[in-house]
């Protein structure tokens, strides 16, 4: 799968322009945003912990393989960022500890994002 971006934001609004976007939550408030077709300052290429929590797909980058499990929603969580054994914690045991886990805890969800 090619992840480029096919399309450029100056194809969506004039690249002067500033556009009033308006979002709603799934409870029904709505909020708007202003935004620039410009790019001022840095980009960050993940979001700053102390702003919030970082997105379960953008934790542990660093490790091959590593899973998390959710008591609260009973819920697996397995991220692959790799395909290469890890000498600190081989394929073999990482895998027999997640199917310990399945065994051992009730789980409904079992997620495993796709890069």
């Amino acid at each position: 799968m090619n992840s480029t971006c096919s399309w450029r934001p100056s194809s969506l609004w004039p690249a002067s322009a500033d556009s009033v976007l308006t979002f709603q939550t799934l409870p029904g408030s709505q909020f708007t945003l202003q935004v620039g077709t410009s790019l001022s300052g840095a980009l960050q290429a993940t979001p700053d912990p102390a702003a919030g929590p970082v997105p379960d797909y953008l934790q542990q980058g660093g490790v091959n393989y590593w899973y998390s499990y959710s008591a609260a929603n009973r819920m697996l969580y397995f991220k692959y960022n790799a395909c290469d054994n890890d000498p600190n914690n081989p394929f073999p045991a990482f895998a027999a500890e997640i199917l310990a886990t399945l065994d051992s805890r009730p789980v409904d969800t079992l997620v495993r994002p796709q890069k």
